[in-house]
């Protein structure tokens, strides 16, 4: 099963974490795990790009063989960047949504508090 975790504080989403794999069809097949990859990815890729925020106010750690992926926010961006990230974390989110609806046995969404 795929596990997300979003990371909130406040009703602001700081960050999320994947881990696991869905198990749904043979690698290489897996359809669950390519969007679940596919949505981590952009997400993180379009807070650097879009959300304009250098890769050092953001930790990150990916282990793709592991099904892993932690990407956090740092303390030291702007508001209007932070601002754009909550679009960003959203649609990830809705997309998140949208694969778990599609696949409910293979992926959970949870959130948890951050201080």
């Amino acid at each position: 099963m795929i596990n997300v975790k979003l990371f909130k504080k406040d009703d602001i989403i700081y960050g999320y974490e994947m881990s696991g794999h869905a198990d749904y069809r043979p690698y290489g097949q897996d359809i669950v795990c390519a969007g679940a990859s596919i949505l981590g990815y952009t997400t993180l890729n379009s807070i650097i790009e879009v959300a304009n925020i250098k890769e050092s106010s953001i930790y990150y750690n990916i282990i793709d063989e592991e099904g892993f992926m932690h990407v956090l926010l740092k303390d030291n961006i702007s508001n209007k960047q932070l601002e754009t990230t909550q679009i960003i974390f959203q649609t990830y989110l809705i997309g998140m949504k949208l694969l778990k609806d599609s696949y409910k046995d293979y992926v959970s969404i949870d959130f948890e508090e951050v201080d």
